[in-house]
């Protein structure tokens, strides 16, 4: 999907991939769908050079990207203006978010249920938590969230961890070499694995999320 436009649709989701083993979402605007603006379940993305707004309030858990099962790698993409969560990662998922925006939004991200979040070079702002991370389902657990820094602009990031959730700051960034991200050659197994090995230090914060 490039040079798109997903905007003003009214179901649950702007769009909706299930079970694809390589999607590319490039320069595409998703925009004040009613509730998610999409959802990627089961399904290795590569999400680059777009934008997720919400300007009309819509759905008061509506979410920028919602996945679930999956590996996705988000690049040079803004996520702004969302009443629940700017990027929803649940049951089982690995996320890198790099060098993009997380603007406005009550939760930046969220990483839930045995998932991992990868997050480098990105821009936090106004957000009520930059990051989230607990477990939503019992089935899963808590969840792991690997950040470059601790600050932005010499500003603490804002975080709501439940007592099951780790949160790690890494050590070294890996080199730029390892990422692989030129469209249609992620080999996102590798990828996260990679991922995996950064040698990071262990935050310890006191518990602060509240099941809703």
């Amino acid at each position: 999907m490039t040079n798109s436009r997903i905007q003003d649709n009214h179901a649950d989701d702007g769009a909706n991939f299930k079970n694809v083993d390589n999607v590319i979402i490039d320069n595409t605007i998703f925009q004040d769908n009613f509730a998610d603006q999409i959802d990627l379940d089961y399904t290795s993305a590569l999400v680059t050079n777009s934008q997720f707004l919400n300007t009309k309030g819509g759905d008061l858990n509506g979410d920028g990207l919602d996945i679930s099962g999956s590996k996705v790698v988000v690049t040079k993409t803004s996520f702004t203006g969302f009443n629940d969560k700017g990027i929803s990662v649940g049951e089982s998922s690995d996320i890198l978010v790099m060098n993009s925006k997380l603007h406005n939004n009550r939760n930046g991200a969220a990483v839930k249920d045995r998932s991992n979040g990868y997050f480098i070079d990105v821009d936090y702002q106004e957000n009520v938590y930059d990051i989230a991370s607990y477990m939503k389902k019992r089935i899963f657990g808590g969840a792991n969230v690997v950040v470059q820094d601790l600050t932005l602009n010499d500003k603490l990031l804002s975080l709501d961890f439940d007592n099951k959730s780790k949160l790690f700051v890494m050590t070294q960034k890996p080199a730029n070499d390892v990422w692989g991200l030129a469209k249609q050659t992620v080999n996102f197994d590798a990828l996260f694995v990679t991922l995996g090995k950064t040698p990071t230090q262990t935050v310890r914060i006191p518990a602060t999320y509240v099941e809703e």
